[in-house]
């Protein structure tokens, strides 16, 4: 179940407010992100987005709509109701990281989470609600979700590659590019991404380039012992 905007209409109750902006539209609430007011021929009324959403101001003037919280501008009104967390769910809607494995992530509508996992090698980035390169993801340790460690490059090998590639050690279509942690001042230490070669290639560590299996010592019959295993 993906969700990338909601139109939703919840606890409309009269409010204190005596006069409309104008005679009919929706309007935000000055504080608080997920409130807003509705005015009918000048009568005026209170809505309330569900939990973990957020009045869109930018697109509500005739139709009201809650997005998601990241995908709407809350600075100028940063209140939100209080949560009302669930099972893997901090709110009732939203998208959020899995608790203990970077590369999976919940999508809560009405306090159900539903499971979902990433492309092999990327992890999920809650601030862009995306999935990307572990070491762009604070909260993900890049060096053990994917199981590798840079060693730190020789002179030649930056030289020759900006962004030095290594074999996976287990896979031979499979490899590794160490890039700069951007989160590191002296920018010395190199963070992986994995990768992985076009089908029908391995990843030749002399070359550092892809190859036919042929030509790589220990994965000439790649893609045959992987026919087998897979069928």
């Amino acid at each position: 179940m993906i969700i990338s905007s909601i139109i939703f209409f919840a606890g409309i109750v009269q409010t204190g407010w005596s006069q409309c902006p104008e005679p009919d539209g929706y309007f935000p609430d000055t504080r608080q992100c997920d409130r807003y007011f509705i005015c009918r021929e000048g009568v005026i009324s209170e809505g309330l987005c569900p939990d973990g959403l957020a009045f869109n101001d930018k697109t509500s003037y005739l139709s009201p709509r809650c997005d998601f919280v990241l995908d709407v501008d809350c600075s100028t009104r940063p209140e939100l109701q209080p949560a009302q967390p669930s099972e893997h769910c901090p709110h009732q809607w939203g998208d959020y990281p899995h608790e203990t494995d970077c590369g999976k992530f919940w999508k809560c509508a009405e306090g159900v989470a539903y499971g979902f996992d990433c492309p092999v090698g990327l992890a999920y980035n809650l601030n862009k609600r995306a999935c990307d390169w572990p070491d762009l993801v604070p909260e993900c340790d890049s060096e053990a979700f994917l199981g590798f460690k840079c060693p730190v490059p020789t002179p030649a090998e930056i030289q020759l590659f900006a962004n030095p590639l290594y074999p996976h050690p287990t896979d031979c279509k499979k490899l590794f590019v160490c890039v700069i942690d951007i989160n590191d001042p002296s920018r010395s230490r190199r963070l992986p991404r994995l990768l992985a070669c076009e089908d029908y290639l391995v990843f030749n560590p002399i070359k550092s380039s892809c190859d036919a299996p042929v030509n790589v010592t220990g994965c000439e019959n790649y893609y045959e012992n992987f026919v087998k295993q897979t069928f």
